[in-house]
């Protein structure tokens, strides 16, 4: 399982389809980050309820957002975790619940000094 976190400050698939004018970057990070820490709530809580579908479908929709914004490793890690719940449901949910909030967080706090130095 990916534990090491990686990121690309210069956010290559998001400039990719955007450019690098700072006021549309800033549109697309601001309300981004809010659905980060949403993750941060939602994923445990559905953990702790045994809703893994619910908690693969959270995987599946920020392992696409998060190579958009810059983590390659945290969208491995959403990806590895959304065919592991799908294949094996929640069994191992408290050895991974740990690695995927750190991988979130620090995408968040990343992308907040992105924010900072475009602002």
């Amino acid at each position: 399982m990916h534990k090491d976190f990686s990121y690309d400050p210069s956010l290559p698939e998001l400039t990719k389809l955007i450019g690098n004018d700072a006021a549309l970057l800033i549109s697309f990070i601001e309300p981004f980050l809010p659905e980060l820490t949403e993750y941060t709530v939602m994923v445990p809580e559905n953990i702790k309820a045994g809703k893994a579908q619910d908690v693969a479908r959270a995987f599946h929709s920020l392992k696409v957002n998060a190579k958009i914004f810059g983590s390659e490793s945290l969208h491995e890690l959403c990806k590895e975790l959304e065919s592991k719940v799908k294949s094996e449901g929640l069994k191992d949910a408290s050895s991974f619940e740990p690695i995927f909030l750190q991988q979130v967080q620090l995408l968040r706090d990343n992308l907040q000094e992105k924010l900072d130095s475009l602002s």
